[in-house]
């Protein structure tokens, strides 16, 4: 521990003038001024990205749906009472019509969509102190 304290040993304990502290603050100000506009500017542009990758996975995923016959099947479990009695294949067949991959896509771009917008939530929120700025 003592070797931590060595460079410090020739130091006095004299105060830090006053017109030195306020440049430093100032500077600190700007900066995170700077810092608060870089991270909303980033946060704000990828929110708007995932959200309209989102929006474009579930038109992907509803064309998909339309395309594969998943519709039609999924419609015989709720019209027809007698589909029922062929519940596993019915089943199996939904599955294998239904389109992996959209559905994937979507749950990915949903889950980058929450993530995106929280980020930003909360940066907004966290940094009260930068908030009083722009006033």
């Amino acid at each position: 521990m003592t070797q931590y304290k060595k460079p410090f040993e020739g130091l006095s304990n004299s105060r830090v003038p006053s017109h030195f502290t306020a440049r430093l603050n100032e500077r600190i100000a700007v900066y995170e001024k700077r810092r608060f506009i870089v991270r909303m500017t980033s946060y704000v542009t990828l929110s708007i990205a995932s959200v309209s990758a989102l929006v474009a996975s579930c038109v992907y995923v509803w064309n998909a749906i339309m395309t594969s016959g998943f519709g039609q099947y999924a419609s015989l479990v709720f019209t027809d009472g007698s589909a029922l009695a062929f519940s596993k294949e019915l089943g199996l067949t939904l599955v294998e019509s239904l389109p992996v991959f959209g559905v994937i896509l979507v749950l990915v771009t949903v889950l980058s969509s929450l993530w995106a917008l929280s980020k930003l939530v909360r940066q907004s929120k966290g940094d009260a102190r930068v908030g009083a700025v722009f006033a």
